[in-house]
């Protein structure tokens, strides 16, 4: 009788044992699972669950694919059209490959003052009274092979009909760039625009259903000076 005490003592020490490694185990399982992702099946979850997980740990890592499975009609989700709502008038960088929109209706001759980075649309009557700042210019619709729509402003000849050689070489790149993919880059020993096209053949893009009319309202947006007491008319004359 004397005999079943050490071995009762025993039997506890074993079960403490391996409570203690079971925890350690759930420790080290919980650990792992919150620096990688575990996703079981459903029968290794009720498996996993049934036979108490890892040392009787239970992780909630169970995956219901009713919140991701694609439904039968999906198709019905692709008829959506892009709204747009923002058109820079700027122009390209040199990395930018563009494509002008071809349609000779699709210009409008404006005024444009520069101011930073940002290009201002001028009414007449403000033109008239600050010349020396404003620009005749034309606005081309272009398109980047990214999607993205601009109005690229091209100068127009000065009213003694002389025109410089940046302002002439960028009008014979909005012309090759009706024509095909071109990238545009300023050559300074040149004083002058330079034009690149791909060497592979690239389909030309699709232009939005927009009149000049309609493209140039959705550029103006912010960038319209109708008065005298715009904001950076008032910094021309170091009202502000």
């Amino acid at each position: 009788m004397k005999a079943e005490k050490p071995l009762k003592e025993s039997e506890e020490t074993i079960t403490n044992t391996e409570k203690e490694l079971g925890n350690k185990a759930c420790e080290t399982t919980e650990a792992e699972a919150a620096t990688r992702p575990v996703v079981t099946t459903r029968t290794e979850s009720k498996s996993a669950a049934e036979s108490g997980g890892a040392a009787g740990c239970s992780l909630n890592d169970e995956l219901d694919l009713a919140l991701i499975r694609i439904s039968q009609n999906f198709g019905s989700m692709a008829g959506t059209r892009k709204l747009i709502t923002t058109i820079p008038i700027k122009s390209p960088n040199r990395f930018d490959w563009i494509f002008a929109d071809p349609d000779p209706a699709k210009r409008v001759a404006v005024w444009i003052l520069r101011e930073e980075r940002d290009s201002y649309l001028v009414a007449n009557e403000i033109a008239n009274s600050i010349s020396g700042e404003v620009s005749a210019m034309d606005l081309v619709p272009t398109m980047t092979r990214q999607g993205t729509l601009f109005l690229w402003p091209i100068p127009l000849p000065n009213q003694d009909g002389k025109i410089n050689t940046w302002s002439e070489s960028r009008r014979e790149a909005a012309v090759l760039a009706t024509q095909g993919w071109v990238r545009v880059a300023s050559n300074m020993d040149l004083k002058a625009y330079e034009v690149f096209q791909p060497v592979v053949a690239i389909p030309p893009p699709v232009f939005p259903n927009l009149t000049i009319g309609e493209m140039v309202r959705i550029a103006a947006r912010g960038r319209l000076i109708t008065s005298a007491d715009h904001p950076i008319l008032r910094r021309l004359r170091g009202e502000v």
